[in-house]
């Protein structure tokens, strides 16, 4: 997905074990939301929460400072599903191939069914967040084993959106 930052654009990958900037991985890890949200990127905790929205854009408070935030194109769902989402959709972060929402919102769409073979890229699902439509792809090549929300289902960031189990050739 495309991320601008006052300004500035930067390519970013979600990958299962971090976050790649520009081609750069880094560890990320997200804890707790709104107001008390701690972001630790690379080792350096952050506490950061949303202003609020102007337009398709958001203002970010980062460490007292603040920040017009712009995501645009593709989500691919990594984060560990919250403790809520575990227990609504009876995944856990372990789960191989588990698909989550990175962000609260609602599905919109459901383009694959449960069994169904997938490639690398194909859209699963168009997620609705934050006023943008998302489209959620494949991470891997393999076949849908699990699909726990609908269209109109409201999502928080951490649930399970679907499971894609990896085949190999």
């Amino acid at each position: 997905m495309k991320l601008t930052i006052d300004g500035e654009s930067f390519e970013v990958e979600v990958r299962p074990d971090a976050v790649a900037v520009n081609g750069v991985p880094f560890t990320v890890a997200v804890e707790g939301e709104g107001v008390g949200t701690t972001v630790t990127v690379a080792g350096r905790r952050l506490r950061m929460h949303r202003v609020g929205p102007t337009g398709e854009e958001v203002e970010v408070n980062v460490e007292g400072r603040l920040y017009r935030v712009r995501a645009e194109g593709l989500l691919r769902a990594a984060r560990a599903p919250s403790r809520g989402a575990a227990q609504r959709h009876k995944r856990t972060s372990a789960a191989p191939g588990a698909v989550t929402a990175l962000m609260p919102g609602r599905v919109l769409a459901v383009r694959v069914t449960q069994g169904q073979a997938v490639k690398t890229g194909d859209i699963l699902l168009i997620l609705e967040a934050m006023k943008m439509e998302n489209e959620i792809h494949s991470p891997v090549d393999g076949v849908v084993k699990e699909l726990p929300v609908a269209p109109g289902a409201s999502v928080v960031a951490g649930d399970v959106l679907a499971v894609v189990e990896e085949v190999e050739g």
